[in-house]
């Protein structure tokens, strides 16, 4: 079962009946381990900046709606939300918050 669906997770479907059949339970565990761990890892490298973010945000028809003390708050025609971007332009985002505003701006 749980190879299964790590199989059809991280390994292309036409090598999973191969790789499956070629090696052992516990080389498919630890290849199945590695495969989680890099996945893991790339999805949660964010190598953007504040800066970065506020462009793009304007891009997609983002506009400042006013300064605040640490954040510009940012609001867009067509949505009801409004969004703060940080001020700390050469800081990296979090990886939580990069998510979440990422889903919000729409890119």
């Amino acid at each position: 079962m749980i190879s299964s669906w790590f199989c059809s997770k991280l390994i292309p479907r036409r090598l999973c009946c191969e790789v499956v059949s070629s090696l052992k339970k516990t080389e498919i565990f630890a290849y199945i381990t590695k495969m989680l761990y890099l996945y893991l890892v790339i999805k949660k490298q964010i190598n953007m900046k504040w800066s970065e973010l506020r462009k793009i945000a304007e891009r997609n028809g983002w506009t400042l709606i006013r300064h605040g003390k640490k954040h510009d708050v940012y609001g867009h025609p067509e949505k009801d939300i409004r969004i703060e971007i940080e001020r700390h332009d050469s800081q990296e985002i979090k990886s939580g918050l990069y998510y979440k505003l990422k889903k919000q701006i729409g890119f």
